[in-house]
């Protein structure tokens, strides 16, 4: 398990072949808002599952292809990720 922004993230599984990788995650309670920039008023706190991928050239969020399902935890309500 890592401990990030607030939370946790455990790997499920990962690859890396050809320059090109990908790998899935499950998270508890980590603080988007750590992560990003986002407006101090907007405290989202993330738990669900992540897959994501990218190649090894660049790690910039703008690189990466990612999706997601879980639960948002924002201004006092829960969405739902699907």
């Amino acid at each position: 398990n890592l401990q990030v922004a607030g939370g946790t993230v455990q790997v499920q599984q990962a690859q890396l072949s050809e320059g090109r990788w990908q790998a899935a995650f499950n998270t508890a309670g980590v603080q988007l808002h750590r992560l990003a920039q986002l407006p101090n008023r907007l405290q989202a706190v993330f738990s669900g599952q992540v897959q994501a991928a990218g190649t090894t050239e660049s790690f910039q969020p703008k690189d990466i292809q990612a999706t997601a399902q879980g639960n948002l935890n924002v201004a006092g309500g829960t969405v739902q990720i699907q």
